[in-house]
């Protein structure tokens, strides 16, 4: 297995194992090494530590809030563009999805979406 050392992309070739046939800007690896399968477990989100030219560890890295938040924010747009389909579908067919009148999935789909928005405007992604 080959690391990049500058994208810490990783790269292998069953024809070619533990061996660095591109050149000095990748740390070598035996592909069956516990070093190669935490880059492929934790791969994108690990750091390398290294002594000289050789990794001697890699360490998961958690994500940070931003990202959650950023992540979040993604999910509430999804949920309310599929509750807005939902109610662009007509609220009689809904009434012979659910057994609810129309009136009542109407209010409870702005109750849902109503929450969402709340919790969008809390993480500062309107």
């Amino acid at each position: 297995m080959l690391i990049s050392k500058t994208d810490k992309n990783y790269i292998t070739r069953s024809d070619m194992p533990n061996s660095n046939w591109i050149g000095e800007d990748y740390y070598l690896l035996d592909d069956n090494s516990e070093l190669a399968r935490k880059i492929i477990e934790y791969y994108p989100r690990y750091e390398l530590i290294t002594s000289g030219d050789r990794i001697t560890d890699v360490i998961y890295v958690e994500k940070t809030q931003e990202e959650l938040d950023t992540e979040r924010i993604t999910e509430i747009h999804e949920e309310l563009e599929k509750l807005d389909k939902e109610i662009s579908r007509g609220l009689e067919d809904l009434y012979e999805l659910t057994g609810k009148t129309p009136y009542q999935r109407l209010q409870y789909i702005i109750e849902i979406k109503q929450d969402l928005r709340e919790e969008l405007h809390e993480l500062g992604g309107e």
